[in-house]
């Protein structure tokens, strides 16, 4: 059922592959390029030849390619399972591995509340609250984006980890499905590996013998570094060094334009801004169940003197405060407004791990609450309830409510489609479209520029390589200006560097693509 929930998003979208964000946009056009081409090189002839404006967002050009930015593991990965299935399973796989994953987090759940009387019913509810989760709903249904698929992997790795811990044998098997789901999402987001290494040490503290156990151990490491050959050679290959990656390749080039600016503010101000507004004022209605379980798990946890409930304990707050700070102290600027708290910000996205670690304790408030009706009414019913009102809750928070519901973005989507659909008609086609953050719109059917920190056309950098653009390819202007902007523009600005911006056509009430011409010198 909840694949059918999460695909439906997809399938609406399948004759479309138009995305709201640029990260989704690159996601897809690579991991669909390598499908084709077994190579996420892609010719930028402008490169070749000097110009470097021409790429779109979490995407650059280096050594005369076009090459991602974000990290290769989701294209890699997803790319491969195309060349066997076909490009048209894109779409779908987030939502199938999230579901796989689902299964996994029952059994995860269970195994670690196994000693409590109430253990299967927290396992039942956590189930059903991880599928509902407005992040973990919204995320999977924007399939490409790499959250949910890290996520996934994380929880298929962390149930072997857990038998681990539990396992007499300390078998071989288990090592090695730990390391190949660990080394899968660390590929997808590389980023999140430091405090995966601290529940892994943890956890090694927990293991009884470890000195015994040591072969084990380095098993599951090898098998993660083999997972990660692939992700270094394509490193090597578009980067120029096997530990490159995207995001700093991309900052070595100087090369902006990102989707989200990302620098640490470590301002205890911001933190608590972020953190309130994200994990406490953003579902609110989860956050009140979570602190509530939190209270009765806290009591009960004083009442053990249990090693492993210890070391799982300091683990779990040391994950905690470590995704709150170094999350929370970022400055993400993918917003009109920084006071603007939507589910569409990347602080959602970056701490799904943490919403994920408070379902258990949303799922145990949910039992002890049930419990208080023990007398009078089923236990199992009253739960049943209390989750249909959650998943409504959930279905209103993901579907409806602006302006980052799906509904919402699916509008925009179909919007800009029709743009495209009407610049294939009136433009030619191998024009170049300038925006300022709409190459989601243009790309890959048409080359774009997009805005590098500044508008794009007060871009001296931009300014200068489309002197040498216009006189070779159609340049186009998509934009949303009024007649005295576009005066200003052409009078102030563009006529210092012999350009100008001409009429061209009108594609709504308020959006434009006008071409941008060598200035006439009459």
């Amino acid at each position: 059922m909840f694949f059918i929930i999460y695909s439906f998003w997809s399938i609406q979208f399948v004759n479309v592959n138009k995305f709201s964000s640029p990260d989704e946009t690159a996601n897809y056009f690579f991991s669909k390029h390598y499908a084709l081409n077994q190579a996420f090189k892609v010719d930028n002839i402008y490169s070749q030849n000097g110009v470097s404006v021409v790429h779109p967002r979490s995407a650059f050009t280096i050594n005369g390619y076009l090459v991602p930015i974000g990290f290769l593991g989701l294209p890699l990965l997803y790319g491969i399972l195309s060349i066997l299935f076909g490009t048209n399973i894109l779409l779908f796989l987030t939502p199938l591995f999230v579901v796989v994953a689902g299964v996994f987090f029952f059994y995860l759940i269970r195994n670690i509340f196994a000693k409590y009387p109430e253990g299967d019913t927290i396992a039942w509810v956590s189930y059903f609250l991880f599928f509902i989760h407005p992040a973990v709903w919204c995320y999977t249904s924007r399939s490409m984006y790499p959250n949910m698929l890290f996520i996934a992997f994380l929880i298929m790795g962390l149930f072997f980890l857990q038998r681990l811990l539990s396992s007499e044998t300390q078998s071989f098997k288990n090592w090695i499905w730990y390391g190949v789901f660990m080394g899968l999402a660390l590929i997808v987001r590389t980023s999140e590996i430091v405090w995966l290494g601290i529940i892994l040490i943890f956890c090694l503290f927990m293991i009884q013998s470890l000195k015994n156990k040591l072969p084990h151990v380095l098993l599951g490491i090898g098998i993660i570094s083999l997972i990660f050959l692939p992700i270094f050679y394509y490193n090597s290959v578009l980067y120029g060094n096997w530990y490159m990656f995207g995001y700093s390749a991309q900052s070595s080039s100087n090369i902006n334009g990102q989707e989200v600016s990302l620098a640490q503010s470590f301002e205890p101000q911001d933190i608590w801004f972020n953190f309130y507004n994200y994990f406490i004022k953003l579902f609110w209605w989860l956050f009140v169940l979570f602190l509530a379980g939190f209270i009765f798990w806290f009591y009960k946890y004083l009442k053990t003197t249990s090693r492993s409930v210890l070391y799982q304990a300091t683990g779990w707050i040391t994950v905690i405060l470590w995704l709150v700070i170094f999350y929370g102290s970022m400055i993400i600027k993918d917003t009109l407004s920084k006071e603007l708290v939507t589910m569409g910000t990347s602080y959602v996205r970056y701490w799904l791990p943490l919403y994920i670690m408070t379902i258990p304790f949303i799922a145990i408030a949910i039992a002890r609450f049930a419990l208080l009706f023990e007398k009078v009414a089923n236990i199992k019913a009253v739960i049943t309830v209390v989750l249909i009102l959650l998943f409504g809750v959930s279905s209103y928070a993901v579907l409806y409510k602006k302006p980052e519901g799906l509904l919402q973005v699916k509008r925009a989507i179909l919007d800009d489609y029709h743009h495209l659909i009407q610049a294939k008609e009136l433009i030619e086609k191998n024009s170049i479209v300038v925006s300022e953050k709409a190459d989601k719109i243009f790309f890959p059917e048409f080359d774009v520029i997009i805005n590098q920190g500044i508008m794009t056309l007060r871009d001296k950098a931009i300014l200068k390589q489309l002197q040498t653009l216009v006189s070779q390819k159609p340049v186009y202007y998509y934009h949303s200006l009024t007649n005295a902007d576009i005066l200003f523009l052409n009078k102030n600005i563009l006529q210092n560097y012999g350009l100008q911006l001409a009429s061209g056509y009108v594609l709504s009430p308020t959006v434009r693509l006008d071409r941008i011409e060598v200035k006439s010198r009459k």
